[in-house]
């Protein structure tokens, strides 16, 4: 949601009353992140706004909500400094993406000020995903023998154990190859 300011403006050609109407962006413009993301979470990810309009600053408040631009509203960070007040001035702030899952997340930055708050809010949905469970090769949630088996690929497969189309969740001691040191960690993991 933008709020905009709308300037009307008058003009007479040939008898006739023209009115034009301006709209102008809003007082905070929410750039990032701006619809169609996909973030896992865990990750880190920088949520990034700029001043459109200065006012008396006095800090910023930042939100999630996951059901859309109608909330609940989840805080992610409250009073943050205000920093440069200038005018296209970029403020940032690096979020630790939530294990909250949805399509429809959307994020939220205000502007409070000494007088009237202005806020901003992602313009599109962007999706928040669940991090990959080690050991899980097919995403389906659990360890289990159908995972053994893309292992296997992952390990003696054309790469010969490189970190290649999704083998990483196999890296258990993350020395960026599947090999026969991460086939116990997969064991352990295993649910049945």
């Amino acid at each position: 949601m933008r709020f905009r300011s709308v300037c009307m403006h008058f003009v007479v050609a040939v008898g006739v009353l023209f009115t034009l109407t301006d709209s102008t962006e809003g007082h905070v413009i929410l750039e990032d992140p701006n619809g169609g993301e996909v973030l896992e979470a865990g990750s880190q990810f920088t949520i990034r706004w700029r001043i459109q309009i200065s006012h008396n600053l006095q800090n910023w408040d930042l939100w999630y909500s996951r059901t859309g631009a109608g909330g609940p509203w989840i805080n992610i960070a409250q009073n943050l400094p205000p920093g440069s007040n200038a005018v296209g001035s970029i403020h940032t702030y690096d979020w630790t993406v939530p294990d909250d899952p949805s399509t429809q997340v959307r994020v939220r930055v205000r502007m409070d000020n000494s007088g009237t708050d202005y806020e901003d809010l992602s313009n599109q949905h962007f999706t928040i995903e669940s991090a990959a469970l080690p050991g899980d090769g097919d995403g389906d949630g659990d360890v289990d023998l159908a995972d053994f088996e893309i292992f296997l690929d992952c390990e003696t497969g054309p790469d010969g154990g490189a970190l290649a189309g999704g083998c990483e969740v196999f890296d258990f001691d993350g020395d960026t190859d599947v090999d026969f040191l991460d086939f116990g960690a997969l064991q352990t993991s295993f649910s049945g």
